[in-house]
């Protein structure tokens, strides 16, 4: 498995090209297109009260297909819908734009809440 990564600077769709040779294979020079979607991402700020429900939306633009949104906790582990009070709407792609949603529970900050 080859990656392809990109750090900065395209801030457009792209196309960039692959090619690879083997001997082993005897491959030489086969080309491969790969195809780098960009979209945006909108982060608020936001300030929050402890012990009530709250709610941080991601929001997309630009994609043309359904993104996959991973919500992290602030020790950087992913987030479950459910998990620790969690609850996730990954969102639906329309026209373009997607919104995922976290909601965090109330009983997330008090940390006594469990039945």
């Amino acid at each position: 498995t080859t990656t392809l990564t990109v750090t900065n600077g395209v801030s457009a769709d792209s196309t960039f090209s692959c090619k690879v040779s083997s001997t082993e294979w005897n491959i030489v020079d086969e080309k491969t297109l790969i195809t780098l979607n960009v979209f945006a991402v909108v982060f608020e700020d936001k300030t929050v009260l402890t012990a009530q429900e709250q709610t941080i939306t991601c929001s997309m633009t630009g994609l043309s297909e359904t993104a996959t949104v991973v919500w992290n906790n602030p020790t950087g582990s992913v987030i479950t819908s459910t998990q620790d009070d969690y609850t996730i709407d990954v969102g639906a792609l329309s026209a373009g734009a997607q919104d995922s949603i976290l909601t965090i529970g109330s009983c997330y900050f008090w940390r006594v809440c469990r039945l």
